[in-house]
C-alpha cells in the first residue's frame, strides 16, 4: 500500500499492461458470479 504514496515507486508499461489484464479477468470472474446469484435469487423468488 505504502508503495503507490511513494514518489520513488515507477510501473513499467509492461507491468502495467498486466495489471489491467489482471483487472480484466477479475472483472469478468464478477460478472459472472453475480449473475449466478441473481439467476439463483430469481429461482428461490419464483419458488
Amino acid at each position: 500500500m505504502k508503495a503507490r504514496y511513494s514518489k520513488h515507486y515507477r510501473i513499467s508499461a509492461e507491468e502495467l499492461a498486466w495489471l489491467g489484464e489482471r483487472v480484466e479477468v477479475l472483472g469478468q470472474a464478477v460478472q459472472v458470479i453475480c449473475e449466478e446469484r441473481i439467476a439463483a435469487l430469481e429461482q428461490a423468488a419464483a419458488a
